[in-house]
């Protein structure tokens, strides 16, 4: 088992970066590691850099390099953070899975696959949902009254479309 970067969105979508150096740079110079030609991501966007200590487990970091439009990881920005399997970086318009993979990861026919992407699910019930009920509404932003009486009617106006559809 090897741990790699997937390209689940953007120009390299479907590409496999398995993480073999001590340190993976990824922007738009084609000096990098992994290379993301297109004008929102920088030159030198970020880094993942690889720890061992003695009695340590292996862990990677990712370091975001100053780049001008930032490194995202599971949608939030970062300068530096420990990564987990099946964590989400975002760097420019594309998007990567860090994960685990087999050996056999590495060959043509896997490299072409489509990656099982998992998230956690938050179920919303229907009683708890106050954007459903436009009269609760009222209650909640009370003390917000233009908000409350401008989202009631869009609300109303969506109803009535829906209705007619």
């Amino acid at each position: 088992m090897a741990l790699s970067l997937i390209a689940i969105d953007g120009t390299l979508k479907g590409s496999v970066f398995p993480l073999r150096e001590a340190q993976v740079s990824i922007g738009r110079d084609h000096s990098n590691h992994v290379v993301i030609d297109h004008p929102a991501t920088s030159r030198c966007h970020c880094a993942i850099e690889f720890f061992a200590g003695p009695g340590t487990d292996a862990r990677y970091k990712i370091v975001d390099l100053e780049s001008r439009n930032g490194t995202f990881v599971n949608g939030l920005p970062v300068r530096e953070r420990w990564l987990e399997a099946g964590d989400e970086i975002r760097v420019g318009l594309s998007t990567f899975l860090f994960t685990t993979t087999t050996d056999a990861g590495d060959s043509p026919e896997a490299m072409h696959s489509e990656p099982t992407i998992t998230r956690s699910t938050t179920q919303l019930r229907h009683e708890d949902a106050i954007y459903l009920d436009p009269e609760r509404l009222d209650e909640s932003f009370r003390h917000l009254d233009r908000a409350a009486r401008d989202v009631k009617t869009l609300l109303k106006i969506s109803s009535q479309i829906h209705q007619s559809a």
